[in-house]
């Protein structure tokens, strides 16, 4: 008895239910995959959020934002030197199980900490080189994360994690210093007078956008504000609550006046965002961690970036 083949219509029908199931699949196999990078996410944050309460256990107050006061320890001191300085990421170490690292870091001088200690010049062993995974999104654009700056022999490690320092965070003349991180600033709870649960303490920074990376990228400039674990300023390791979340530069910013590029220069350098749909996640200073949607109030978001600004925020944020 002969068999009957399938027909090409037939065939043709057979790929088309396939294709159709499989454009069916992908999606759901991405929301799933993104579900768990956000809560990933939110993980890493409630567990910095953790390590800050752990470390305001031992010295009752949270770490600085940034020490730029100087001194060889964690502990803020009144003899002002650019060549040591640290901030909140090195403070809180030890208690993320990353002692070791923190160890190695050079509180008496930036610079050594940029060198590999097998060579004594910049290279892959060098402290702001090494990658932290708690520090790192992983929904964030960077892979690996690290970047290759052109106009520095070095390869800085990316953080996907800031301080939130107040409203603005950087230019540092600019800064606010009105909240929780902020240069040589240190608090306890108590002096969060707005209430810990009204008040934003570490935040999400993405290293994703298109128009700052082919118009910033060949002036050298390309990495400043995009997050380093090994800080180089205020605009490394802080975020502010004065710009909408992910904030990005215009598609036009290349053709406006340059003091239109500064301010919105500025914008991008201090915005809090993420790669993850609709918003960022966020730590508060009780520990708790929040999605920040895009479309929060800026006035709501303005209030959750100061300390004892004595806002009223309404509804739920």
């Amino acid at each position: 008895m002969q068999r009957r083949a399938f027909t090409l219509i037939e065939l043709l029908v057979v790929i088309a239910i396939i294709a159709i199931l499989i454009g069916l699949l992908l999606p759901a196999v991405q929301k799933i995959r993104e579900a768990a990078a956000r809560m990933q996410c939110s993980n890493n944050l409630h567990q910095i959020a953790l390590a800050a309460h752990n470390y305001h256990s031992s010295y009752n107050k949270f770490p600085a934002g940034i020490n730029r006061n100087g001194g060889a320890g964690k502990n803020p001191v009144n003899a002002p030197d650019p060549t040591r300085r640290f901030c909140w990421i090195q403070a809180l170490m030890p208690y993320l199980e990353q002692d070791n690292l923190e160890k190695r870091w050079n509180y008496t001088n930036f610079n050594a900490n940029q060198l590999d200690p097998a060579t004594g010049k910049p290279g892959p062993g060098a402290w702001i080189s090494q990658v932290v995974k708690p520090f790192v999104c992983p929904s964030d654009s960077p892979s690996p994360p690290v970047d290759n700056i052109t106009d520095l022999p070095n390869v800085w490690a990316d953080t996907s994690y800031t301080g939130v320092c107040g409203q603005w965070c950087w230019r540092n003349q600019d800064a606010t210093a009105d909240g929780v991180m902020h240069r040589n600033g240190q608090y306890s709870v108590q002096q969060i007078t707005d209430g810990s649960s009204n008040t934003l303490m570490f935040t999400e920074r993405s290293h994703l956008d298109p128009v700052y990376d082919a118009v910033l990228g060949p002036t050298g400039d390309y990495f400043i504000g995009w997050g380093w674990l090994a800080f180089g300023g205020e605009g490394d390791c802080l975020s502010g609550t004065g710009v909408p979340i992910n904030y990005r530069l215009p598609n036009n910013f290349a053709s406006l006046p340059g003091a239109t590029q500064n301010q919105l220069y500025m914008w991008r350098v201090n915005a809090i965002g993420s790669n993850h749909s609709g918003g960022a996640n966020a730590a508060r200073a009780d520990g708790s961690v929040a999605f920040l949607s895009n479309n929060i109030s800026l006035t709501v978001l303005l209030a959750l970036g100061t300390r004892s600004g004595g806002e009223v925020i309404p509804g739920d944020n």
